[in-house]
């Protein structure tokens, strides 16, 4: 996923729910990966801001969310948009509280998409994860050190290569001994189950 994926923060409710009904209590292992939608980071302007909305409609059209007029205003209209914030800190928090690092990408996500809040800036990343009850200072070292950048770098290596887009679902299949690619946001709480079933 990214932290500035429109279709991730669509999909967000249904990817939770599957978390919290099937793995959340279980011995399956679940790790976020992220993408680097916006890495390196790119110049936002209003221009830029208006030919997403396009995307937007889809989404909202496909799950039923609502993009605030702040997102496009104080996100994609900004002199930067910059995944590398929040890819760093989903990535610390992989390594800090793995349990965690779904419900940090939510907050991270709705602070874009619903509050209009400019995650592009390490600052407002640092204090969605304190708002999530991490630590700020040792949450910014962690973000800022060598694991978490060679982590990033993995994360989007393993983007670049499997080249499925944003949200995209994967398991490792136990029995074939081999990474298996589900599919993405048109995956259902059933059928993420299901797959669990099948390959686990």
């Amino acid at each position: 996923m990214d932290p500035h994926c429109g279709w991730c923060f669509g999909y967000r409710k249904t990817i939770t729910a599957f978390y919290d009904r099937v793995i959340k209590d279980s011995s399956i292992d679940f790790e976020i990966v992220t993408g680097g939608l916006f890495i390196p980071g790119k110049p936002g302007s209003p221009k830029f801001a208006n030919d997403k909305r396009p995307i937007a409609e889809r989404v909202q059209r496909q799950f039923g969310v609502e993009f605030s007029p702040a997102y496009f205003e104080n996100v994609l209209a900004a002199p930067s948009v910059d995944s590398t914030p929040g890819c760093k800190a989903i990535c610390a928090s992989n390594i800090l509280a793995e349990s965690r690092s779904l419900y940090l990408s939510n907050a991270i996500i709705e602070a874009a998409f619903i509050d209009g809040q400019n995650i592009s800036l390490p600052e407002v990343i640092l204090e969605i994860a304190e708002e999530q009850g991490f630590d700020p200072d040792s949450f910014g070292e962690k973000m800022e050190s060598q694991r978490v950048a060679d982590d990033l770098g993995f994360n989007l290596d393993f983007a670049a290569e499997v080249r499925k887009g944003f949200p995209a679902v994967f398991v490792q299949d136990n029995k074939q001994n081999k990474l298996m690619h589900l599919g993405g946001s048109n995956l259902s709480v059933r059928d993420l189950g299901e797959a669990v079933d099948v390959y686990l």
